[in-house]
């Protein structure tokens, strides 16, 4: 172990160790003793545990990558969306200032539109309003649709056509 990520990983479980316990009789207390002490209660939390720590950590790191400009442009850019995405949850004042326009200009006006803007097509078809929400804008309005391993028989793949409950799992 001579990676400094290895010896990082190393320090943190030494200093998470109670070795004045016998970790026969407690190998909770053994494991897990010093990490009070080394690792107080912030002002404002609740709880402070090891997976709370890697948690805090990778979304630190997380914000890092996103801050950093983008290097692959394009877009098809996973990086690119990742990142505009990202930007456009911080702008507050511009989503204000756009209010819901992009999306009744985007969405609304592509799905035929919408009764109580009364905005609706007279030739509006509902079938063809479907398709396009899940084909062209990739949401599952009243079903999803998932190609897995079939659940009575792991050796085939079956296509699941399942109800969707806006957004909860089911």
């Amino acid at each position: 172990c001579i990676t400094p990520d290895c010896l990082k990983s190393g320090a943190f479980i030494q200093n998470s160790l109670n070795i004045s316990v016998d970790p026969c009789q407690d190998f909770y207390n053994y494991a897990c003793g010093s990490f009070k002490e080394t690792h107080p209660l912030e002002p404002g939390s609740t709880y402070r545990t090891v997976v709370s720590e890697i948690y805090d950590s990778n979304q630190q790191k997380l914000k890092r990558v996103l801050d950093v400009p983008v290097q692959r442009k394009g877009i098809n850019s996973a990086e690119q969306k990742a990142k505009d995405y990202h930007n456009g949850c911080l702008d507050d004042y511009g989503k204000m200032k756009l209010g819901g326009n992009p999306f009744l200009e985007k969405v609304i006006s592509k799905v035929g539109g919408w009764y109580v803007l009364d905005t609706m097509e007279d030739s509006y078809d509902y079938k063809k309003m479907f398709k396009k929400v899940h084909v062209d804008f990739w949401t599952d309005a009243l079903f999803t649709f998932n190609v897995r391993t079939d659940w009575l028989n792991w050796l085939k793949t079956s296509i699941q056509v399942r109800i969707n409950f806006y957004g909860l799992p089911t």
